[in-house]
């Protein structure tokens, strides 16, 4: 109970911010998109504060100076787009659920930072996605989706779905593996006032690395360094 009321305490006063948020995502809505990611990165530092939270980040130097890349993340938790806006400082789009962007006033960034949104139960829709993700990194973008496709609220790590992965295949793009460790405990099952969230970037596992293999075999292998990054990290 005494968790379930602090949660919907951090909840509460979190709406406060939504207002203004919404404001600002319309604001820099036409600006270039590296503004607007700077401007999201702000109110995501903004956040962690708000909530006590504290990152600490492994592995930076591992990320490609090269744009075009697909970041693969487990995904936790409801403070996860925060806690990655964050930690990651080069800019990059995201693949969502389509309902994402009806969330009141939050729903605005979704559009404003041009997330490739798409309906789970439509395989018409997943193609659709892999397709525009696949065009993304192709121009040079760099997109991050969760292959679990929801969030875990624990440090149990789901099942990867191999079709997150084909856009990285079409567009023979690197594809980033990076660990979030205890996001989820912030929002999703708070218990105490301060909280500290891992974040270790793995390794780029280049196109020439996973080509010829197929896309379950890539998706595993990518699983299994998340895992070993989790490991490590809560060892």
């Amino acid at each position: 109970m005494f968790k379930q009321w602090k949660k919907f305490k951090l909840w509460l006063k979190m709406s406060f911010f939504l207002p203004a948020a919404y404001i600002s995502a319309v604001r820099v809505a036409k600006k270039d998109f590296g503004l607007r990611y700077e401007v999201a990165r702000i109110w995501a530092n903004m956040i962690l504060r708000f909530t006590r939270t504290r990152l600490e980040i492994k592995g930076k130097e591992n990320f490609p100076s090269e744009p075009g890349n697909l970041i693969v993340v487990n995904h936790q938790g409801s403070m996860d787009a925060f806690v990655l806006f964050s930690a990651i400082e080069t800019p990059f789009s995201a693949v969502g659920k389509v309902e994402g962007a009806k969330i009141p006033f939050l729903g605005k960034w979704y559009k404003t930072m041009e997330m490739v949104l798409f309906d789970r139960d439509s395989a018409k829709d997943s193609l659709r996605m892999v397709k525009e993700a696949a065009k993304q990194l192709t121009e040079g973008r760099n997109v991050l989706i969760f292959p679990e496709g929801t969030r875990s609220k624990s440090a149990t790590l789901g099942d990867f779905k191999a079709g997150a992965l084909k856009p990285a295949f079409i567009a023979k793009k690197p594809i980033v593996p990076i660990a979030l460790i205890d996001s989820y405990k912030v929002l999703d099952e708070p218990g105490g006032s301060r909280f500290v969230v891992g974040v270790v970037i793995g390794k780029p596992i280049l196109y020439q690395e996973y080509e010829g293999k197929s896309t379950q075999e890539v998706t595993d292998q990518v699983k299994q360094i998340i895992q070993t990054m989790m490991d490590k990290k809560e060892g």
